[in-house]
């Protein structure tokens, strides 16, 4: 395997990780920051 179809499989793989972030992001984090910093 050549180091530029090396690279070429590191490109999915980090726009997986990415959209992975982005998902727990808006689903998880977000949401709990609303409630903690809602005001009372």
């Amino acid at each position: 395997m050549t180091s530029a179809e090396m690279e070429l499989t590191k490109l999915p793989a980090n726009a997986l990780d990415r959209a992975s972030t982005s998902c727990f992001t808006i689903g998880i984090a977000t949401p709990v920051a609303a409630m903690l910093l809602r005001p009372w």
